[in-house]
């Protein structure tokens, strides 16, 4: 957030006169968060061409802001990976797809053969069980 103001700052105090996009922090702030969302408002028409100041701002905000806030949800997404990852191989209950998909749709016949209550009297008991014994 710091780093996100001092940038808007930087373009008010730089391009603020000139381009109103930048105009002051408030409307700098906005402008940022719109080139956060990849619009980038470079000067069309009469006041396009090439700005040495605007264009290394850009390349400074590009590779300070974007590809901070990148890496951060970078790192969140694989270490939430990584946990799922590990709890998955930790489980014991949770087969492959294959033999999940099998074992759903052979348990009628098994069941018949084994002797096994019918899912809904299973469910029946579970929800009608005591679970606050020790």
């Amino acid at each position: 957030v710091i780093l996100y103001v001092v940038l808007a700052n930087y373009a008010t105090w730089s391009f603020g006169d000139s381009t109103p996009d930048f105009a002051d922090i408030p409307t700098a702030c906005y402008t940022q968060f719109r080139m956060l969302m990849g619009e980038f408002g470079m000067p069309d028409g009469e006041s396009s061409g090439f700005n040495f100041s605007f264009g290394l701002y850009l390349i400074i905000y590009f590779l300070m802001v974007f590809s901070l806030l990148l890496n951060f949800f970078l790192a969140i997404v694989v270490d939430s990976y990584s946990n799922v990852k590990t709890e998955v191989s930790d489980c014991q209950i949770e087969n492959a797809v294959l033999s999940d998909f099998l074992c759903t749709f052979s348990y009628p016949a098994v069941r018949v053969m084994r002797g096994w209550p019918s899912r809904g009297r299973l469910l029946d008991a579970l929800l009608n069980a005591n679970i606050e014994w020790e």
